[in-house]
């Protein structure tokens, strides 16, 4: 028996069996003579030291034709592949990236760690306290040699270094052990340990002498600020509204930027609050808040007041209470009246408090320009030029209008552009049909979830879309899982080389390609939406597009990557699970294992 090759599993046993009567040239002892396999497969796994089976004989047809067979058995006094120990294990926990608090990976490298670190801290107090006139480096080895304490460094650096690669090369799950590394496994052995020996030492250094320049607590709240904004952005696109909430709420909790202080946050949680429907009362709660604040005295713009204002009126308008919206519009017109948006605001509470005449008549005054008031002393005098003038003014100014129900949507508010769509009757029908009302409508649609309403209506627009149409229909096809009209139309929106770079536009074309398993295009969607915004969503993406394309290295530091970014991803979990076992079922098959 000889052992082909280096890979247990292309062991085989040949037995040839001759019949001794006759002589060696006997047509008999030709014809029953041949040859049986028996297959060593079964010995790859630990522990397997025997091996039987029943084994046909091949060779001559008399032998084929009779089945004849044989009882073949091995026994080997060693394992042909010794149990493996537990230190050259991969666990899937060691795929992580480091989190500070977080356990130990490897119990037993913290002995060379922590030599390597007494040794750096020692040898940098040394060199501080030996050295009082730092200049080049090698004048502090001179300096260092005259007072007898540069071997002593050296020594203790270099023993500790040594434990350090000993340590590292036990973990190592490329090495095997009796064989040294070599080509692109030492480089990366040898490159990756000296990276750890270096970001070591400038630890240390840096805990010893901190530079003046260092970051405080407000500068890291900023950051965990900015990370659950963008946390709850990527929960809100994917349609998980709980947990974008308790992020935005968590943001309030951090001390050192006193969000709960600041106007303008409370108005943005307000905002989201709207758009996740059903929870008016949390934003009305939110907006409050933001009115105290400013009423306390914080600073505030006056834009920011005149939001907070509208907002809020807006809202109860929304929620029925009509006599507190029209006594606060009714206020707003009464200092400035020429204000198109403030008789807008008031027509439409008027109109839904079923007072038709007065609501739609400041509904079509807020149409018109501010010339237009101009030598009209109270709203008798506003009715009666109206309706000397209907027949000659013309329609409406619909674009005026229009940026009127945008600002209602920006609230989260769609019932009240419905309402001045559907029930005032102000626009003719060539006004509603269009495209800034169209697509208005279909937005108010989408707002409110009703995805096949807003496709059907935004269906006539797709001939000569604009970049907003493609978008929201690509919104809206991807919700209602109709993958092939929605990459047909998010890619029409990337036509539009002019616009800015959605990164939610990218995270959606990226998705839909996943659907077609298009592996290649997806994950240059996810990059895109990268490069405009990292998030954790893209980068789960780009890993999955990998893990389908087999690219498993790049597929890890995708995976490192997201949940870097987010920790709390069980789908990135459940991949980082995966990528080791599939580079095992590589080395079982016997291709080159990909380093990861």
């Amino acid at each position: 028996m000889h052992i082909i090759g280096e890979r247990v599993y292309d062991i085989v046993l040949r037995l040839r069996l001759v019949c001794i009567h006759g002589s060696s040239s006997s047509p008999l002892k030709r014809s029953c003579s041949g040859c049986a396999w028996l297959d060593l497969r079964s010995l790859i796994a630990p522990g397997a030291l025997r091996v039987e089976s029943t084994c046909a004989l091949e060779g001559s047809d008399l032998l084929q034709s009779s089945g004849t067979f044989l009882s073949l058995s091995l026994e080997l006094s060693f394992d042909v592949t010794p149990a493996e120990s537990e230190d050259m294990k991969v666990h899937p926990s060691s795929l992580l990236p480091h989190r500070k608090d977080s356990p130990s990976k490897f119990s037993g490298s913290d002995g060379a760690a922590t030599s390597f670190h007494e040794a750096v801290q020692w040898g940098c107090e040394a060199i501080f306290r030996d050295c009082p006139k730092l200049g080049s480096v090698e004048e502090a080895v001179a300096q260092l040699k005259e007072v007898n304490s540069y071997e002593d460094i050296k020594q203790h650096l270099r023993e500790s270094i040594i434990c350090v690669f000993r340590e590292r090369l036990r973990k190592e799950s490329s090495a095997v052990p009796g064989r040294p590394l070599r080509g692109k496994a030492r480089e990366d052995f040898i490159s990756n340990a000296y990276s750890y020996l270096q970001l070591t030492a400038a630890d240390v250094l840096a805990k010893l002498y901190p530079p003046p320049d260092s970051k405080d607590e407000a500068s890291d709240a900023s950051k965990e600020a900015d990370r659950l904004a963008r946390l709850a952005y990527e929960a809100e696109l994917v349609g998980k509204w709980d947990r974008a909430a308790a992020l935005l709420q968590n943001r309030f909790l951090l001390p050192e930027l006193g969000l709960r202080e600041d106007p303008s946050e409370w108005v943005a949680f307000a905002k989201f609050c709207a758009r996740r429907r059903g929870r008016q009362a949390a934003a009305e709660e939110a907006l409050c808040q933001a009115a105290k604040l400013m009423g306390s005295g914080r600073e505030a713009s006056p834009e920011l007041q005149l939001e907070v204002e509208l907002f809020l009126g807006c809202l109860v308008l929304e929620r029925g209470r009509y006599e507190e919206a029209i006594a606060t519009f009714q206020a707003k017109v009464d200092k400035d009246v020429a204000n198109p948006m403030f008789r807008f605001l008031l027509g439409l509470a008027l109109f839904l408090r079923c007072r038709f005449d007065e609501g739609l008549a400041y509904l079509e005054s807020s149409g018109k320009p501010r010339e237009w008031f101009k030598g009209l002393p109270d709203e008798a005098a506003i009715v009666n030029k109206l309706k000397a003038f209907r027949k000659t003014d013309g329609p409406p100014n619909v674009l005026q209008l229009a940026g009127f129900l945008e600002q209602l949507l920006s609230f989260g508010l769609p019932s009240l552009v419905f309402t001045f769509l559907d029930q005032t009757g102000l626009l003719p029908q060539e006004c509603l049909a269009s495209e800034s009302m169209v697509l208005i409508d279909a937005k108010a649609l989408a707002l409110d979830r009703d995805w096949h309403g807003a496709v059907a209506r935004i269906q006539p627009l797709l001939s000569e879309a604009s970049y907003e149409v493609c978008k929201l229909a690509g919104e809206c096809y991807v919700q209602l899982q109709d993958f092939d009209k929605a990459l047909q139309v998010l890619q029409a929106a990337l036509a539009f080389d002019d616009r800015d770079e959605d990164p939610a536009l990218y995270i959606r074309l990226g998705s839909v390609l996943l659907v077609k398993k298009r592996w290649n295009q997806a994950r240059d969607a996810f990059l895109r939406s990268i490069q405009a915004k990292s998030t954790a969503e893209a980068w789960s993406g780009v890993a999955y597009a990998e893990f389908r394309s087999d690219q498993l290295s790049s597929c890890y530091e995708a995976l490192c990557e997201a949940n870097l970014l987010d920790t709390e991803r069980t789908d990135v979990w459940a991949l980082l699970c995966l990528v080791p076992a599939s580079a095992q079922r590589r080395v079982t098959a016997g291709q080159k294992r990909e380093p990861l």
